[in-house]
């Protein structure tokens, strides 16, 4: 028994024996289910590692990208992608860059300069609607979530459409001409 070989299949064979399958599933369940909570891009970071390694997939794989997008808020991802051309293809990259704009997106918290959560107007966008007496303004987010009708008709009751014409009441057709 000198061949280191069947040393290493023995060794996968009896972590494959005494592996608890269960928790294995549990572990791609949680991975499958991980999302960045609040802005701790840390602890996403670290759990998404540690639940990696428990499921046993390889960090370089497109899937494992995929699955760390997934769990992204969509700001972070959004900004990662439109600000790295071409976007980042290795998981270590995809952690940096979410970091990098995480740390961007609290300093500008931090300097009262970012958006609302709601979608909202902000301090300087409200600032303009005020001096232009804009009293309900909305952001393009806003409106396109909640879009304003085009006219409001007076009778909303009637059943009555001002462009709904019935060719049969409108008297006798013209003679053919042919």
């Amino acid at each position: 028994m000198t061949d280191p070989q069947l040393w290493v299949d023995f060794e996968d064979a009896y972590k494959n024996m005494f592996t608890d399958q269960d928790a294995k599933l549990a572990a791609y369940q949680q991975l499958r289910s991980l999302k960045i909570q609040g802005s701790d891009i840390d602890s996403y970071i670290t759990n998404f590692d540690r639940l990696i390694s428990e499921v046993g997939h390889n960090p370089t794989d497109i899937g494992v990208v995929m699955m760390f997008q997934k769990g992204l808020q969509p700001s972070p991802l959004r900004e990662v992608l439109l600000h790295n051309v071409p976007a980042p293809t290795m998981l270590g990259m995809w952690k940096w860059k979410a970091q990098e704009w995480q740390m961007v997106y609290k300093e500008l918290h931090n300097a009262g300069l970012h958006r609302p959560n709601n979608g909202g107007p902000t301090d300087l966008q409200r600032k303009w609607a005020n001096r232009l007496g804009l009293k309900l303004y909305q952001t393009l987010a806003q409106r396109a979530a909640n879009p304003i009708p085009r006219y409001i008709s007076s009778k909303m009751n009637s059943q009555v459409v001002p462009m709904d014409v019935d060719v049969g009441t409108m008297g006798n057709p013209l003679p053919y001409q042919g």
